[in-house]
């Protein structure tokens, strides 16, 4: 369910990229965004997530900031 409920949050917030789960059970994936739609994503990956979930850990890779953007919308990769 995590990841039905990223989908939803990414495209209320107008974030592209895509998210996936794992074969150890977690989910990873990469976001873009212009910069208070980016830092509302990552909070609520973070701190909140689906109603359900139980956050553990979150890793985030260094911010790159880019001219333009990579992905047309957010996606689920299955």
């Amino acid at each position: 369910f995590y990841i039905k409920y990223t989908l939803r949050r990414a495209q209320k917030l107008g974030v592209r990229g895509w998210c996936q789960n794992t074969k150890t059970n977690t989910v990873k994936g990469e976001i873009e965004a212009y910069y208070n739609p980016f830092e509302e994503m990552r909070l609520w990956l973070k701190y909140t997530g689906s109603p359900t979930s139980r956050i553990d850990k979150v890793v985030f890779s260094d911010t790159i900031e880019r001219p333009d953007f990579n992905f047309q919308n957010f996606s689920i990769v299955v």
